[in-house]
């Protein structure tokens, strides 16, 4: 077995769409050519995005925080993953839940957080900056 699929995720939605309606799951598996256990956990929503069950941030102040990052980065400052870390956690204190967040206020959200941030969230892009040479800090000193 290649272990490579062989079906797009639009025929998967079509024979998943065809099941619901009432199709044998078996035969519309042969006929699309799909595992008969993937499409039935297809079906019964197995792969559904599920958000994480104590998620630091709402997802109206998560939108607000990436907005944020981008607006930092077009006016040339960008936002370094400690100061998203501060940020968020500066959220968490002004909605007032306190009680409710398992997040650390002391030492902000953690590592773990911050990789599942950047995954619900792939426009984010980690960079290092380029250091600037001691002409170009002079120069821009002098203007």
């Amino acid at each position: 077995m290649s272990g490579k699929k062989k079906y797009s995720k639009e025929v998967l939605r079509e024979a998943v769409e065809e099941v619901k309606a009432g199709a044998s799951l078996r035969a519309t598996a042969k006929k699309f050519g799909i595992p008969h256990t993937t499409l039935q956990d297809y079906k019964k929503n197995k792969y559904a995005h599920k958000p994480h069950p104590n998620s630091a941030l709402m997802p109206a102040e998560e939108e607000a925080l990436v907005s944020f990052i981008f607006w930092m980065a077009d006016h040339g400052f960008p936002v370094t993953r400690s100061l998203v870390k501060v940020l968020a956690t500066g959220i968490i204190k002004e909605s007032g839940r306190h009680d409710s967040t398992t997040v650390n206020l002391e030492k902000g959200p953690s590592g773990m957080w911050w990789s599942r941030f950047k995954a619900r969230h792939p426009e984010l892009a980690s960079r290092m900056a380029d250091s600037l040479d001691r002409a170009r800090v002079h120069g821009a000193q002098s203007i």
